[in-house]
């Protein structure tokens, strides 16, 4: 699972608060989006090392209309499990 903040106009946060990440491991990454899934929930990226990832993330998609060649910032959290 994944927060997502993206670099675009409007920024996106997956509503956690500080208290529920703090048992969790986050990882920070900056990248490009090469996809992106709305209905899926699913982005791939690619960062600047040149790693691909396909992430399922936590938010709806759709407001923030990413496209190919947009700048995200993502916090990956290590463990999270969502009911």
């Amino acid at each position: 699972m994944l927060g997502l903040n993206a670099v675009v106009p409007s920024i996106a946060h997956a509503g956690f608060t500080p208290e529920e990440l703090a048992a969790f491991e986050i990882t920070e990454m900056r990248a490009t989006v090469t996809t992106a899934l709305p209905e899926e929930k699913v982005i791939e990226v690619i960062d600047p090392h040149g790693h691909k990832e396909i992430l399922t993330v936590g938010i709806d998609l759709t407001p923030l209309k990413l496209q190919p060649g947009d700048n995200v910032e993502l916090s990956i959290l290590d463990g999270l499990v969502v009911e």
